[in-house]
């Protein structure tokens, strides 16, 4: 995933030369401190004429900062809403579950025997729950 445009860093938003926010190209924050990030899920527009992308990346940065009183710092791998758009419709990909491949996987085998065997437990103690009654 990391090689994605979309989810690299926008731009960071420091206070008193410490970052305490970076925003990624999608416009996803990251805080350093999760009370802090707790606190802006509820105050932070949750999108741009109904999208994401730099455009929501660059309103929330200009949010934290003026919320904290801090400067914002754009990184080399910001993208313009124009690019992202583009990327984004590059990187759409059909995401397919190949069960075959999952079926051959040992760790599958494992975990239907695991099922198999919590089924078997159950049934034995109903069982014995209906002898005791």
């Amino acid at each position: 995933m990391s090689k994605y445009s979309d989810i690299k860093l926008y731009a960071t938003v420091s206070v008193s030369g410490t970052i305490v926010a970076k925003i990624d190209n999608q416009g996803g924050v990251e805080t350093t401190d999760e009370a802090l990030g707790k606190s802006l899920m509820s105050l932070l527009i949750s999108d741009m004429n109904g999208t994401n992308g730099p455009n929501l990346a660059q309103a929330r940065a200009e949010q934290i900062s003026k919320l904290l009183g801090g400067s914002i710092v754009k990184a080399d791998t910001a993208l313009t809403q124009l690019q992202f758009s583009t990327f984004s419709n590059t990187n759409q990909t059909e995401r397919v579950v190949n069960y075959e491949a999952m079926k051959q996987d040992p760790i599958y085998h494992h975990t239907q025997n695991l099922l198999e065997n919590i089924e078997k437990i159950k049934q034995q103690r109903q069982n014995f729950l209906s002898q005791r009654q």
